[in-house]
């Protein structure tokens, strides 16, 4: 049997448009925020990756997830260096060069928080409290309109959640926005009985959503994406595979 020397193969793959070899791939701009992704033990978890593991496995394509801070994310998403990201929320701004596939894949049900040290004496009863303090968020994270957009609130941008707990277990800002479910597993019992949750909540839902960036090869197939999620959807199969945590 005679056998293809190796440089001759490896012409052959080197003709192969880099474009037919990527559409087989699902690159997954992954931010890292339980219960939706984290990292354990080298693997990634959460109803972000179920789900998208699922697209995959229904568009017959490979997937890999690449980790990234949620400003980072968002600018890949931008460029086209990912194309698809999950459960984010829909900005103007962003649709600008994000197709959001309908139907929205959850609502964000938990309120939005202020955490401050149970040792400081100040509480966060309104919005106008907010005013006189140094607020920690995450860049390229986005909250609510009011605080999103409000240039005279004084803050400070990090890259994670874990880093604004630490952050105020130190002193270093006075408290952070966030999601309870989001804070809990990055932090030991005893630092979370340290930590105080505003009075003053956001608790109007908001909706996740599923969004391709409009530089991929997948925009083109968001209509079948789409499809699928109102399939699984209307079957309680999408409940089951975003919600129901091990």
């Amino acid at each position: 049997m005679k056998y293809l020397p190796i440089y001759f193969i490896s012409l052959i793959l080197s003709l192969i448009p880099f474009s037919v070899l990527a559409s087989n791939i699902i690159n997954v701009a992954t931010y890292i925020e339980p219960p939706f992704a984290d990292n354990v033990g080298g693997k990634y978890v959460g109803r972000n990756i179920r789900l998208s593991k699922q697209i995959a496995r229904h568009l017959n394509k490979q997937i890999n997830f690449i980790r990234c801070p949620m400003a980072r994310c968002i600018m890949m998403m931008e460029s086209g260096q990912t194309d698809m990201i999950l459960s984010v929320l829909k900005t103007p701004q962003r649709e600008k060069f994000m197709s959001y596939i309908e139907p929205a894949i959850g609502i964000q049900q938990m309120p939005v928080v202020f955490y401050t040290l149970k040792s400081k004496k100040f509480k966060v009863t309104s919005f106008k409290d907010l005013h006189s303090l140094l607020i920690g968020k995450v860049r390229g994270a986005r909250y609510f309109e009011e605080f999103d957009n409000n240039t005279s609130l004084s803050t400070i941008e990090v890259t994670s959640r874990g880093q604004l707990v630490q952050m105020l277990l130190k002193g270093r800002i006075d408290t952070f926005i966030a999601r309870e479910e989001s804070i809990k597993p990055l932090i030991d019992h005893d630092d979370y009985q340290k930590l105080a949750i505003s009075q003053y909540q956001y608790e109007v839902p908001v909706n996740g959503y599923i969004a391709v960036s409009k530089k991929s090869y997948l925009y083109e197939q968001r209509d079948e994406i789409s499809t699928f999620i109102k399939q699984i959807q209307a079957t309680g199969k999408l409940d089951k595979v975003y919600y129901t945590d091990p």
